[in-house]
């Protein structure tokens, strides 16, 4: 098998053609003509990834979030991104991202998070015309306190804490999920009378908008949104690719404080 196969196959499953037009879903780095040894999934590509994917001798490195979003205008060898690259090429890694054609397939990122969740019956937020595909889901729960729900989701996720907006005992009966940054989604679940959103990177003034509009939010941190994605992939690659398959999970938003 070559990695242009592996490739296809997942191309044929979660189509380049469903990305955002600002989006940039696809090969990143091709060598993709090359026999396949191995594939590490991740979702940022990094200096400690790819001297990852060296030592596992693995060839196909596969992201969510894209390396390139803008032109590149120079190549500078010294810095950190120039020293990945430099890598990458002389170890002739296939490096391939599936960014919002992920989010957006009925299988992707949201569905991931909220099956994580125990959510059930969930449907499309944001639907795309004539397509069982969107972004984001919801679903209708038993009535639960905010407080309790709060609870539940750290345990599912094993997490320590999360970012809470809204009234503590509010009870919530419909809820939505939206992986990775989910504050444009504000408006919309406000409009659909939902409880309660459980999505990423929400800033202060979105968190009190929500509250004013009677919309509870628990902001779980976009990585803790994302990184289930990475265990799906692993058990999709599984099915047809008989060499080694690697996770590499890495939260690169973690920092000291000093």
């Amino acid at each position: 098998m070559k990695v242009i196969d592996v490739i296809n196959k997942f191309e044929v499953d979660c189509p380049l053609n469903l990305q955002e037009d600002w989006d940039n879903s696809g090969v990143q780095i091709d060598f993709s003509k090359e026999v396949l040894k191995g594939i590490v999934i991740g979702l940022d590509l990094s200096k400690e990834l790819v001297e990852f994917a060296i030592e596992k001798n693995s060839n196909l490195i596969f992201l969510h979030h894209p390396f390139f979003f803008e032109d590149i205008k120079s190549l500078d060898f010294y810095s950190t991104r120039g020293k990945i690259l430099e890598l990458l090429v002389k170890n002739r890694i296939t490096v391939y991202s599936a960014h919002t054609n992920l989010d957006k397939i009925s299988f992707g990122v949201s569905n991931i998070l909220a099956e994580k969740l125990g959510l059930k019956n969930s449907e499309v937020l944001f639907e795309e015309e004539n397509s069982e595909n969107g972004l984001g889901k919801s679903s209708k729960i038993e009535k639960i306190s905010l407080f309790n729900m709060a609870e539940l989701v750290k345990d599912r996720l094993n997490l320590s804490s999360i970012i809470s907006y809204g009234d503590l005992n509010k009870e919530i009966e419909k809820v939505a999920v939206m992986g990775g940054s989910g504050a444009f989604a504000i408006d919309k679940c406000i409009d659909e009378k939902i409880d309660l959103l459980i999505t990423a990177d929400i800033k202060y003034h979105d968190g009190q908008k929500a509250s004013e509009n009677n919309l509870a939010i628990l902001d779980i941190g976009h990585y803790n949104s994302e990184i289930d994605s990475i265990d799906f992939l692993f058990k999709y690659f599984a099915e047809f690719v008989e060499e080694k398959i690697h996770s590499f999970k890495y939260d690169i938003s973690k920092r000291k404080i000093i």
